[in-house]
């Protein structure tokens, strides 16, 4: 009669054993296939870590960047962030530069150039601009009846006041000099904008490039 609890007592010592046995295998199998080496493939173009952002996509900044100004025929359409104009035959569009939207070098003199400025809260008025102009040829201000009788153009739709003089460049802060100098330019007030189209240079030169320059206000556009 004492036989049947020495049978479960051995029973029971017997079934957690196994269990862990099973457990091992188990254990066992899995850290088997874990360990298992496999060689990686990899799918499509090999991979440079440290290639460059033009090696990787074939792209680089220049594929962006604006052409360099260069000579251009007459008649061709250039264009800047805001205009739209045909550059003059021999006449260079240069990169933008501070208060230059579209930056122009007049063909015949690497000191000869025209440029477009626009200028918020009216840019000081119309008269300070005209005689701050006249400063730079060292001539004496304008008054206020000779600005008025000042003749005007049309420029992109809207009137612009002609100034055309000629004397010494003293340059934009004064410090130049140049003897024989003009300028030939438009000064148009619409709103709180003043819009300025310059062009400086020797003489002889701005006579010759007159017609030239009056093709390029004829063919502005602002965009949109």
């Amino acid at each position: 009669m004492q036989v049947r609890p020495i049978r479960a007592s051995v029973l029971a010592l017997a079934l957690p054993f196994a269990f862990t046995l099973a457990a091992c295998s188990s254990k066992e199998a899995r850290e088997s296939e874990v360990r298992e080496s496999k060689e990686y493939e990899p799918v499509g173009k090999p991979v440079q870590w440290n290639a460059s952002d033009e090696q990787r996509f074939g792209i680089s900044a220049k594929d962006f960047a604006a052409p360099s100004g260069s000579a251009q025929g007459a008649g061709q359409a250039t264009a800047s962030a805001a205009f739209e104009y045909e550059l003059p035959t021999g006449w260079l569009a240069l990169p933008p530069a501070q208060f230059r939207e579209v930056n122009l070098r007049v063909a015949g003199a690497d000191n000869a150039e025209c440029y477009v400025t626009t200028l918020g809260g009216g840019g000081g008025g119309l008269a300070p601009n005209v005689n701050r102009w006249c400063g730079q040829l060292k001539r004496d201000p304008l008054t206020a009846e000779q600005i008025a009788a000042l003749p005007t153009v049309t420029w992109m739709g809207q009137p612009a006041v002609l100034l055309d003089i000629e004397g010494e460049w003293g340059g934009m802060s004064g410090d130049a000099s140049a003897k024989d100098w003009r300028l030939v330019g438009l000064l148009q007030v619409t709103g709180d904008k003043l819009r300025t189209l310059k062009m400086t240079g020797p003489r002889e030169l701005i006579a010759k490039e007159l017609e030239n320059f009056n093709k390029l206000v004829a063919s502005f556009r602002a965009k949109g």
